[in-house]
């Protein structure tokens, strides 16, 4: 199996917080040391025996080379892992701070008990350890934008199927805030969005409405937009892509897709309130640097991720003492050449 194959469940825990083949090779482990414990073990020929039957006998050795064989490169990629992203990046205070307001909304979502539970799973064992694997996850992201920048060539194939799969586009928009909007059934079976304004609602529709152009958009986002989050930002949601239909109500993903690139539309009525939304292009090397092409690439090719901390490792001098997981690294190395 190649390194990618047997790697892309690895990057899922760190993504989803799921580690089955940690987990599994770490309930093995723990089991056979309660074994140790609550079983009276002997040895035969020198070798720690966990069961028998008859004649037959299940060496403790035989389920370590049996685990090494099944998880042992996942396992020693993961240490390997470790131990290359901290020596590429120093922490800063604010992945301290980070990682710290990370794990205290999880710690107080699932419990400490549960927490410490799950950790362990893949390589943390305390509280600490937890803010740990925030750090890590920020030096490896910061570590492939690092990869993504300096190989630029490597990736413009992925770069124009993210374009073609993706469309995505640049939005900004005004939001006039309306209190009161009703889904009303029609005759026929369909809804209609109906809105009740008040005197002042309707007033600012009417101003942006008549005032609105594109030279003077973020001073009426700043004035009128009830969106406080991007109000005075000028109005700007970012990069909105075809996956993001299930991020934004119906009626305002629709609304960016519809509007041409390069102009305003007109009010779109949303359950929120009307919306003047703005689009335009966004240019290749926007794009090429945005969270959202490296959460693409990530997706799409996780051998690159592999790749990049194999490089950066070499280049920094950490050495793998186990020739499996180095066999398949340098293999990876051969299949991208």
């Amino acid at each position: 199996m190649k390194i990618g194959e047997i790697l892309k469940k690895y990057w899922f825990v760190f993504l989803t917080g799921i580690a089955l083949v940690v987990f599994v090779v770490v309930y093995t482990v723990s089991y056979v040391s309660n074994l140790e414990k609550t079983v009276n073990t002997k040895t035969v020929d020198g070798k720690d025996v966990i069961f028998s039957v008859g004649d037959e006998y299940g060496y403790a050795d035989d389920l370590y080379n049996d685990m090494l064989e099944d998880y042992g490169v996942s396992l020693a990629y993961n240490r390997y892992y470790k131990a290359v992203v901290n020596k590429a990046y120093e922490t800063t205070e604010d992945m301290t701070t980070t990682a710290a307001n990370a794990a205290y909304y999880y710690i107080n979502y699932y419990g400490e008990d549960e927490i410490l539970e799950e950790i362990k799973d893949y390589g943390y064992y305390t509280i600490d350890d937890f803010n740990q694997y925030f750090i890590d996850m920020m030096k490896e992201e910061q570590l492939f934008k690092d990869y993504l920048a300096d190989n630029k060539d490597e990736f413009l194939s992925l770069l124009e199927a993210y374009k073609e799969e993706e469309t995505p586009v640049y939005v900004q928009h005004i939001l006039i805030s309306v209190e009161d909007v009703q889904e009303v059934e029609n005759e026929d079976g369909t809804t209609t969005l109906v809105a009740n304004m008040t005197d002042e609602e309707k007033a600012n529709l009417e101003a942006v409405e008549s005032a609105l152009n594109i030279d003077n958009f973020a001073e009426m986002a700043a004035q009128y937009s009830g969106d406080t989050s991007s109000a005075s930002n000028s109005g700007i949601i970012g990069i909105v892509t075809a996956d993001d239909s299930d991020t934004y109500v119906e009626q305002f993903f629709n609304g960016v897709y519809d509007t041409e690139v390069g102009t305003i539309s007109g009010p779109i009525l949303s359950e929120y309130g009307y919306h003047f939304i703005y689009v335009t292009a966004v240019s290749d090397d926007e794009l090429y640097s945005s969270d959202d092409f490296y959460s693409y690439v990530t997706s799409n090719d996780t051998d690159a991720m592999t790749k990049a901390i194999y490089i950066k490792g070499n280049e920094l001098g950490v050495e793998i003492n186990y020739e499996k997981l180095k066999t398949e690294l340098d293999a990876l190395l051969e299949e991208a050449e």
